[in-house]
């Protein structure tokens, strides 16, 4: 079940959402499309904010600073995805990579509490 949730409810909708819809919008909207992937990826990291600060004991800036290096890494992420798909034309390149980093982290993850 968790091979599902990885691939369908995370990978699909959100390179589905952030590369299929949002970056095609914004290119149409904007004409450049180095700002383009600036802004889609800060709203990709964004996007990531609540679901990861609910766990988070302390205020949002508090959050942000501690987290600033994963949601810099997330916006790392998007440009990779982005390329995939600009290079492909395709959504079924990013929506792997994506799938395959988001499994391999939560089995990692899931692995360093077992062993805590």
């Amino acid at each position: 079940m968790i091979l599902l949730y990885f691939l369908f409810l995370v990978s699909v909708f959100e390179e589905i959402i952030f590369r299929g819809f949002i970056n095609s919008r914004m290119q149409g909207l904007l004409k450049n499309k180095y700002i383009t992937i600036i802004i889609v990826s800060l709203l990709f990291s964004l996007i990531h904010w609540p679901f990861n600060s609910m766990w988070f004991q302390g205020s949002p800036l508090e959050y942000f600073r501690v987290h600033l290096p994963y949601h810099l890494i997330l916006s790392l992420l998007h440009f990779i995805f982005q390329n995939l798909y600009n290079k492909y034309q395709n959504l079924a390149a990013p929506i792997l990579v994506h799938f395959v980093y988001d499994y391999i982290q939560w089995f990692f993850i899931k692995e360093v509490n077992l062993l805590v």
